[in-house]
């Protein structure tokens, strides 16, 4: 038998701070390992997550109130000036009100016209902090869709489909663009935003779509996302031979595939890269 200890490792480990605000269920699951020592979290009472109550919204307030009192509180003014600072912010009020009223509910619409007015809000202050400076990115996306019954955890396209939306710094196509993206690439997404190096069990695929056109630095950080995902594909391969009687080695031609990768050839086609990597 062998028994494998996944680290945890993720982009809020990595981070030089993180700013978590939200549920107490959800926050305190990313603080984990080292991030203890630089993760600093906000959650509401539990007391106060109630299914059935029409008011799940005001969960979503506390965590735009408690913002804004922690930036004009400023005791954490040296730590919010650094680089590679994440503020997460959990939003539970919609899922919720999906649950116990359903997603076609007033009530639900209600909580997403609400959600829209806190994410304008938030930006606001954090615009406002940093005086327009123009070096933050934000992401908004949601861990799962949800059914007209109000559920989810199954495979229906209801309650795996989620949006996504992303704008600031570093989005390059001065235009509004629809891609489609596999959960596991906001992690990759994030880390290049960020300049931070990849988690470790990461297996997403940094989605260049977002980030055109192509440049060095993008070619490098895709180059660097196919070299830490080979590194889990070796430490399967070796895990596999070790665990079968029979082994059937395979090839992955990846001398050839960095070649290109480094050549300017390999820089002109970069979706081509991209398809190899998949």
């Amino acid at each position: 038998m062998i028994i494998l200890l996944v680290e945890f490792d993720s982009i809020f480990n990595r981070s030089t701070y993180t700013f978590g605000f939200g549920s107490p269920d959800i926050v305190p699951m990313f603080k984990r390992g080292q991030s203890y020592e630089h993760f600093y979290i906000e959650c509401y009472n539990s007391n106060n997550e109630v299914f059935g109550n029409d008011r799940a919204h005001e969960l979503d307030l506390w965590v735009e109130r408690q913002f804004e009192k922690f930036l004009l509180n400023n005791t954490y003014k040296n730590e919010l000036n650094k680089d590679k600072i994440i503020f997460f912010f959990h939003l539970l009020g919609i899922d919720t009100n999906g649950h116990s009223y359903k997603p076609w509910s007033n009530i639900y619409m209600k909580n997403i016209y609400i959600v829209d007015g806190i994410i304008q809000r938030l930006e606001n202050l954090i615009e406002n902090y940093y005086k327009y400076d123009q070096k933050t990115t934000y992401v908004f996306t949601s861990d799962h869709g949800m059914t007209d019954w109000g559920s989810h955890g199954a495979g229906d396209d209801t309650e795996t489909l989620t949006p996504l939306l992303v704008w600031g710094s570093g989005i390059r196509s001065s235009r509004h663009t629809n891609v489609h993206i596999e959960q596991a690439d906001l992690c990759p997404l994030m880390s290049y935003f960020l300049g931070l190096d990849y988690s470790i069990n990461s297996v997403g695929h940094l989605p260049i779509d977002y980030l055109l056109p192509i440049d060095e630095d993008l070619l490098q950080a895709y180059l660097q996302n196919a070299r830490q995902l080979l590194e889990q594909v070796h430490k399967q391969y070796n895990l596999l031979k070790q665990r079968l009687l029979f082994f059937k080695p395979y090839n992955l031609n990846e001398e050839k595939f960095f070649q290109r990768m480094e050549t300017v050839e390999g820089y002109m086609n970069l979706y081509q890269i991209r398809d190899d990597i998949k």
